[in-house]
């Protein structure tokens, strides 16, 4: 897709420990999605601040 069509053109990249990494694929996995980007995304939402730090706590 060229940039001029993006919805969302700031890219965002950051460092993991391979632990976090995991911890992340881990619940990727649970939640049934293997796209990075909707993911992320979907832990930012507002509506999702809870229930991520639910997911995160019991672990």
């Amino acid at each position: 897709m060229s940039v001029a069509k993006r919805k969302r053109e700031v890219q965002v990249n950051f460092r993991v420990s391979p632990e976090e990494l995991a911890l992340i694929e881990q619940k990727m996995f649970q939640l049934g999605t293997v796209n990075w980007e909707a993911y992320l995304r979907k832990m930012t939402e507002p509506s999702m601040e809870r229930s991520c730090c639910n997911i995160c706590l019991n672990s």
